[in-house]
C-alpha cells in the first residue's frame, strides 16, 4: 500500500484506516490519522488501541467534533479537555453535560449555548450552579412546567418573569398558586376556572374562600357542587353563593 496514493484519495484512506482499526494495526492507524483527520476514528484509536490519551496533534482532530470531544473528556481523559471546549461550547446539551460531569461546576464558555435551551438552562441551574441561571431565565419561561420547577427548586419563591407564561397551563398554574405563592394567584384564575377539579381545590385548599370565577364549572358537576356547598356553609358564605346562583337552591 502506498501512503502517497492515499494522500491523493482521502475516501480510500478512510476505508483503509477503518480496516486498520478493526485489525488493531497501530502503526498504520497512526500513519493514516493525520491524513484522514476524522474525529470519530481518531477517538476510536484512543479508545480501542491506545486505551488512553493520544498525542497533541491527534487531540486537535478530536477537538473538531463536539460529540467526540465530550466522549474523549468523559471516557478517555476523565478530566477537562481544554482543546475541545470551544466546540463543546456551541452545543447546549454537550455544554451542560461537560459542566455537570467533567467540570463539576460552571462552564462559562458554554453558557450562551445552554441559555438557548429551556431544558438545559433549568438543569444547568439545578444540577451545576445549584442556584439562579439568569441568562437562561427568559427561555425557561417558555415552558410552564419549568417555570413552576424553577420557582420551587431554584428561586424557592416567586418567578415573576415566568408568571405570564405559566398561566397557559392549568396544572402548573394551580401548583404555582398552591406551593409557591401559597395563596391567591389572580393572574392565573381565568385558567384555573376552566377546570372543575382545580377550581374546587383552589377554593378550599389555596384561597380558602369562594372562588367566584370557578363556580360555573363547579355547579356543573354534582359531586364537586355538593362538597363546595358544604365548604361554603363552614365559612359562612353559602347564603352569598345562593344569592348569586339562585338556580342551585333546590340542590342544597
Amino acid at each position: 500500500m502506498n501512503i502517497v496514493d492515499l494522500l491523493k484519495d482521502k475516501v480510500k484512506a478512510k476505508k483503509v484506516l477503518e480496516k486498520a482499526l478493526v485489525d488493531g494495526n497501530k502503526d498504520l492507524v497512526k500513519a493514516l490519522i493525520p491524513i484522514v483527520k476524522d474525529p470519530g476514528l481518531t477517538y476510536q484509536y484512543a479508545l480501542d488501541i491506545v486505551e488512553g490519551r493520544v498525542e497533541d496533534k491527534e487531540e486537535d482532530i478530536i477537538a473538531q467534533d463536539d460529540y467526540y470531544a465530550l466522549h474523549y473528556a468523559k471516557y478517555i481523559l476523565k478530566k477537562p479537555f481544554p482543546k475541545g471546549e470551544n466546540i463543546l461550547a456551541t452545543n447546549s446539551g454537550y455544554a451542560y453535560e461537560y459542566a455537570r460531569d467533567i467540570l463539576k461546576g460552571r462552564f462559562e464558555k458554554g453558557e450562551d449555548a445552554i441559555s438557548k435551551s429551556y431544558t438545559y438552562s433549568f438543569h444547568y441551574a439545578r444540577d451545576v450552579l445549584k442556584g439562579r441561571f439568569e441568562k437562561g431565565e427568559s427561555v425557561i419561561c417558555k415552558d410552564p412546567e419549568l417555570v413552576y420547577l424553577y420557582a420551587r427548586d431554584i428561586l424557592k419563591g416567586r418567578f415573576v418573569e415566568g408568571e405570564k407564561y405559566i398561566i397557559k397551563e392549568t396544572r402548573w398554574t394551580y401548583l404555582y398558586a398552591d406551593e409557591i405563592l401559597k395563596g391567591r394567584f389572580v393572574e392565573g384564575e381565568d385558567t384555573i376556572a376552566k377546570d372543575v377539579w382545580y377550581s374546587y381545590h383552589y377554593a378550599i385548599d389555596v384561597i380558602k374562600d369562594r372562588f367566584k370565577k370557578g363556580e360555573k364549572v363547579i355547579i356543573g358537576v354534582a359531586v364537586y357542587l355538593k362538597e363546595y356547598i358544604k365548604f361554603l356553609r363552614e365559612i359562612n358564605k353559602l347564603n352569598e353563593f345562593l344569592k348569586d346562583h339562585p338556580e342551585v337552591k333546590d340542590k342544597v
